[in-house]
């Protein structure tokens, strides 16, 4: 396996299906305001499913407190300008 290969673990694959299921549910809402949390949800949960594939080894437990988006950046870099906003 190549070290950019992904480790799509049941943990990581269960994150990429509740990412999916807050975009459906957002897709259903009626409200603006329910289709914006359901969109953040979501992509919290994807970026949590990116980070949970490319971290395998725990290399980022070791800094401490970071945010979701600083390690999504840290890990893949060609997110870095998508995980700013």
């Amino acid at each position: 396996m190549t070290e950019d290969a992904l480790t799509l673990t049941s943990a990581t694959l269960t994150l990429i299906e509740r990412a999916h299921n807050s975009l459906l549910i957002g897709y259903a809402a009626e409200s603006a305001t329910a289709r914006h949390r359901a969109a953040q949800v979501a992509a919290l949960r994807g970026a949590a499913a990116v980070v949970a594939a490319r971290d395998v080894h725990g290399r980022q437990s070791r800094l401490g407190p970071v945010s979701l988006w600083d390690l999504l950046a840290r890990l893949t870099p060609e997110l870095a300008e998508w995980a700013r906003h």
